[in-house]
């Protein structure tokens, strides 16, 4: 499942790629990771916090909005590093 999830991103940037005359910091695209230590509940916690603050975005009628476009937010939580488990 997470190759399929990874390799229809890679398709999503392979696609932009493709187009002329791209400028991927005028169109708002971009990737970046960044460690975060937290144990499960805080996990629990800041997955539904994000998902609360993207959820207005998420509504069909802000794609009809003037100057709107379609992107896709894609969030990865990794596994815990190995020994990563000693505060849970």
């Amino acid at each position: 499942l997470f190759a399929q999830f990874s390799a229809a991103l890679m398709r999503e940037f392979a696609d932009y790629t493709a187009r002329d005359g791209i400028d991927i910091l005028k169109d708002g695209s971009g990737f970046s990771t960044g460690p975060i230590a937290v144990n499960s509940q805080e996990l629990e916690t800041l997955m539904i916090q994000i998902g609360e603050l993207i959820a207005p975005y998420r509504m069909p009628e802000q794609a009809a909005k003037p100057g709107r476009k379609m992107h896709s937010l894609a969030l990865i939580v990794t596994p815990p590093k190995q020994g990563g488990e000693k505060n849970e």
